[in-house]
């Protein structure tokens, strides 16, 4: 049986020739310097707000509340043009 391996029959190698680098904050401070950053950051905390994924209550007084964390991160999806910037 002859393969198209064997034949020299190969997909085609595809290799992006631009390279776009982004900074990705660290800190809320670096990410209220970027417009984009804010974007997306209201969008996320709308989205919360529309799906009412929390209310805000009065903890018991014997709880600790537990904090939150916000995740600043950058998705490049092969399919796109562009980046997206995303919270996670």
């Amino acid at each position: 049986m002859i393969t198209r391996g064997k034949s020299g029959i190969f997909k085609p190698q595809v290799f992006s020739s631009t390279v776009d680098i982004e900074v990705v904050p660290s800190t809320v401070k670096e990410v209220l310097k970027l417009p984009n950053w804010v974007v997306a950051m209201k969008e996320e905390y709308h989205a919360l707000l529309a799906n009412h994924t929390w209310t805000l209550t009065q903890p018991p007084q014997d709880i600790q509340p537990i904090g939150c964390k916000w995740v600043f991160k950058t998705s490049t999806m092969m399919m796109t043009p562009f980046n997206v910037t995303k919270l996670a």
